[in-house]
């Protein structure tokens, strides 16, 4: 699994990746993953950057992201 501090320095982590994980990973128990962030761009537009780094997501994606991985912990 592979998280926040890969989601800027990386291209394997997409929207489907984030959408993918609270129903694959978290059926085996709970997972620490901080996801996204907020200098978004589309896929097609990412570029990896050391200055303001941006993520591969929208802000709606991201914001949505945290509500659903809390959502799937406090369940577990």
């Amino acid at each position: 699994m592979t998280g926040a501090k890969w989601n800027r320095m990386d291209g394997r982590i997409t929207p489907r990746h984030n959408l993918m994980l609270p129903y694959m990973r978290m059926l085996a128990g709970p997972m620490d993953y901080i996801p996204g962030g907020f200098h978004n761009e589309t896929p097609a537009s990412f570029e990896i950057r050391a200055k303001m780094p941006l993520t591969q997501t929208t802000r709606g994606q991201a914001l949505a992201s945290r509500c659903v991985n809390c959502a799937a912990a406090s369940a577990s």
